[in-house]
């Protein structure tokens, strides 16, 4: 499958500051960003009339925001571990470093859920995606927009449900939380070993020939005969 989800999406894409006695909620675009495109982009978003100025630290990773008119608060935000903070954080003399480098990294890792391992790994009865129906856990080394190729040929899984009549394949981030592949299709084969208590002997042959001896052939229909006048 193809590493074709955005780093910045519908999950991490708020930022909520508060500056001065104003508290604004930023909803961030779609994408894959570094540093400097997304420094580029939220300065589209940050009032520029309010003086803000964004930099990063080569040697930390860190980003530094600084405003010139107030001292600011960045609140509770969904995309706070991309920029570098967790909880909230505040400027000191309009000044802000972030207490962490930012992250801008792929998911770690996707993992696929199949709704019928429910009924055959007996450690959650819960419906809903979590681990009682991991089929597996696939490492993300692909850059973004490459392709993963995965082959798991270690584990198997018992479903012992007797009538499976479809499959529901779901993948996630390790929040449970589904990806979004934008589009790009993905390709998986599943193998089945199917097992039976029991299985019917065969008819012994000449059980076989008498069955078919008892069989009555129909009579052949005579073919019409045309006759010429």
């Amino acid at each position: 499958m193809c590493n074709s989800n955005y780093i910045v999406n519908e999950y991490n894409n708020t930022l909520v500051i508060t500056l001065g006695m104003t508290t604004s909620t930023y909803t961030l675009p779609f994408g894959n960003y570094t540093a400097s495109t997304f420094i580029t982009m939220l300065k589209t978003f940050l009032p520029v009339v309010a003086g803000w100025t964004i930099t990063l630290n080569s040697t930390t990773n860190a980003f530094t925001f600084a405003n010139s008119s107030s001292n600011f608060t960045f609140r509770a935000s969904t995309c706070d571990y991309i920029i570098g903070f967790s909880g909230e954080v505040s400027s000191t003399a309009n000044t802000l470093t972030m207490p962490r480098s930012c992250n801008f990294l792929p998911i770690p890792r996707f993992i696929i859920h199949c709704n019928v391992l429910n009924d055959g790994i007996i450690l959650s009865t819960n419906s809903t995606l979590g681990a009682s129906d991991v089929l597996a856990s696939i490492p993300n080394v692909a850059k973004n927009n490459g392709q993963i190729v995965y082959e798991n040929n270690s584990s198997e899984f018992l479903v012992k449900s007797p009538n499976v009549g479809n499959l529901v394949i779901s993948i996630t981030d390790d929040n449970n939380r589904l990806i979004n592949f934008n589009g790009i299709s993905s390709y998986f084969v599943l193998r089945f070993n199917i097992f039976r208590r029991s299985i019917q002997r065969p008819m012994r042959f000449e059980n076989l020939v008498e069955l078919i001896n008892r069989v009555p052939i129909p009579e052949e229909e005579p073919e019409p005969v045309s006759e010429e006048i």
